[in-house]
């Protein structure tokens, strides 16, 4: 009798300053968004919305484990009508040097991608 519903993953671009993370998940329209973010390095989203080149609405699930523990009640979360925007505090030992990468698994994730817009080089970045 349960409908199956199938699970996607959005598209993350993200990008470092020397003391926060900037995370865009690129969904549309997105319906009363779960975001929750853990001082362990941990986000998970829900919803339900539709992403660019997609037909129709669909459940979205993200689930991503940073390189470092974070500061979560510093972070903020802004809900847009075409993304949603996550700003991710560093703790203050793991701010500074920007971090090699930003998952604690190695390895390529076709979902998670540079934001180039956002991005600036570590020796670029004004004090």
């Amino acid at each position: 009798r349960a409908m199956t519903v199938t699970t996607r993953t959005p598209v993350v671009l993200w990008a470092q300053r020397k003391d926060r993370l900037f995370l865009t998940i690129d969904l549309h329209d997105a319906t009363a968004p779960v975001v929750e973010l853990s001082d362990d390095g941990v986000l998970k989203m829900t919803t339900t919305a539709g992403a660019p080149g997609v037909e129709g609405r669909h459940e979205y699930h993200l689930e991503l484990e940073f390189l470092h523990p974070i500061d979560a009640k510093a972070s903020k979360i802004s809900v847009a009508p075409r993304q949603i925007v996550v700003m991710v505090m560093k703790t203050e030992e793991h701010s500074g040097p920007h971090w090699p990468r930003l998952l604690k698994a190695n390895g390529k994730f076709p979902h998670v991608k540079t934001d180039f817009d956002k991005w600036v080089d570590e020796d670029e970045e004004d004090d």
